[in-house]
This record gives structure tokens, C-alpha cells and sequence, in this order.
């Protein structure tokens, strides 16, 4: 099953990936917001 992404959150990782971090620093980032661990398929699908 897809994880499901407010908009809220859609908007946040698409600063990051602006700002440059990689898909696995987002979702080290992610991970922390959510308090469950993403992982940087997750972010990259």
C-alpha cells in the first residue's frame, strides 16, 4: 500500500529536494516529522 502525503508534507519535501538534501536525508528529515520510520523509496516513488 502507497503511503499517503498531506499537502502539507508534499510541500515540505519538495523544499528539500530544492534545497538540494538527497532522498535519504529527506526521509532521515521525514522519519523525524512523522515519528515512524520512511524510507527513501518511499520519498523517491
Amino acid at each position: 500500500m502507497a503511503a499517503a502525503y498531506t499537502e502539507k508534507e508534499i510541500d515540505e519535501i519538495a523544499a528539500w529536494l530544492k534545497e538540494g538534501l538527497s532522498a535519504s536525508r529527506i526521509a532521515g528529515r521525514f522519519s523525524a516529522l512523522r515519528g515512524s520510520p520512511v524510507s527513501r523509496n518511499a520519498i523517491i516513488g
